[in-house]
């Protein structure tokens, strides 16, 4: 499985994704890479799980 979410991240890749918590179990980075890659875009979609502070630091500058 890390074999496949694993892709390419270069200077020019454009970088999209999506946080939550709990953010592990999720499928759509697989799908949506390999969607990228498919159609030969330089994207990359990424899950990322904030921390605490993170997600105080953005309620608040909300």
């Amino acid at each position: 499985m890390d074999e496949i979410k694993r892709i390419m991240i270069k200077e020019t890749t454009k970088i999209t994704g999506i946080f939550g918590n709990p953010i592990e179990h999720y499928l759509s980075s697989i799908f949506t890479n390999a969607v990228f890659q498919a159609l030969g875009f330089d994207l990359g979609y990424v899950l990322r799980s904030p921390t605490l502070s993170q997600k105080f630091s953005y309620v608040c500058s909300s």
